[in-house]
């Protein structure tokens, strides 16, 4: 059981506390944060742009995106930097966003994108697996706009029937014209 007075005494704080609840003014936009409207154009704008896409690192990125929008008051301008910082971590979000769309749509479609690798004949001269790991690697990244591959889309478009038989065929052909070169 409680004292008289402690229960008298959180009666009067839960008054007191309901009463500065009511009197505290909404949240203002804080003069040391980034415009919240600002950071989603400019991250939209990064979003688009073929240097961030591709860029290998977050520094290579930063460095894109300080050269496409650069501070108007120096490089000292921390607000500026911050705006940057976040409109950067969005656009990124959106970009592994897009690439994850873009790498499900092709895997759904293994068989066609099998069938225009050897079309295009990308695997012709690629005679050892990193090779056409790396030309592989090329193709998707060209098909779907810079995205980088994981090496699992890579894998699965190599092992599809056709590049298997294509692959078949390219060693036979390469083992007979060894045997012709070079008699055993």
């Amino acid at each position: 059981m409680s004292a008289s007075w402690a229960v008298d005494l959180r009666g009067r704080w839960e008054v007191l506390s309901d009463d500065i609840d009511q009197t505290r003014p909404e949240p203002e936009l804080r003069l040391d944060e980034p415009d919240p409207l600002e950071v989603e154009r400019i991250a939209g704008l990064l979003q688009k742009m073929p240097a961030v896409i591709s860029a290998g690192s977050h520094g290579h990125r930063s460095e894109a995106a300080t050269e496409a929008f650069p501070a108007p008051g120096g490089d000292g301008d921390w607000l500026h930097h911050r705006l940057l910082r976040q409109a950067l971590a969005r656009a990124q979000q959106a970009i592994q966003q897009d690439a994850a769309a873009a790498y499900r749509a092709v895997e759904d479609t293994l068989d066609e994108t099998a069938a225009r690798l050897l079309e295009k004949h990308i695997l012709d001269d690629a005679h050892d697996a990193p090779a056409r790991r790396i030309v592989t690697t090329d193709f998707l990244t060209e098909l779907t706009s810079v995205h980088r591959p994981k090496p699992r889309t890579v894998t699965l478009l190599l092992s599809r029937p056709a590049v298997k038989d294509f692959l078949t065929a390219q060693k036979a052909a390469a083992k007979q014209q060894t045997q012709t070169v070079l008699p055993l």
